[in-house]
């Protein structure tokens, strides 16, 4: 208690001063089927088109398709090495029916929603 989340970032990525300097941030859970939008943040740039996001100012955008969103307050912040880890106080959340994408060791996977 409180309820956190953390996750980690390359500090050599072209987004780690906009989440390094962020007071809010949004973790999403993407679908299974969605293998495509997760290579194009992790291997790329990752820029969206208006159709794949909504925006509630001041909240962070928010992924149209994403399975679960969880919504954070900066929490504290860690250099280790040569990335940046990122805490977050989860202070709310919204979640879907559906598979979510996973990524262990190389290879995507699923996690099968528990609802079916």
């Amino acid at each position: 208690d409180p309820p956190l989340v953390l996750w980690c970032m390359d500090i050599r990525s072209d987004r780690h001063d906009a989440f390094a300097g962020a007071d809010r941030f949004a973790v999403h859970m993407l679908p299974v089927e969605d293998k495509e939008m997760s290579d194009r943040f992790a291997w790329g740039v990752a820029r969206l088109s208006e159709d794949e996001f909504e925006t509630a100012n001041p909240e962070p955008p928010c992924l149209r398709n994403a399975v679960t969103r969880l919504d954070c307050d900066m929490h504290q912040q860690i250099i280790m090495g040569d990335h940046l880890v990122i805490v977050g106080h989860v202070r709310s959340f919204a979640t879907r029916p559906g598979d979510a994408l996973t990524y262990f060791r190389g290879k995507y996977g699923q996690a099968v929603d528990p609802t079916i």
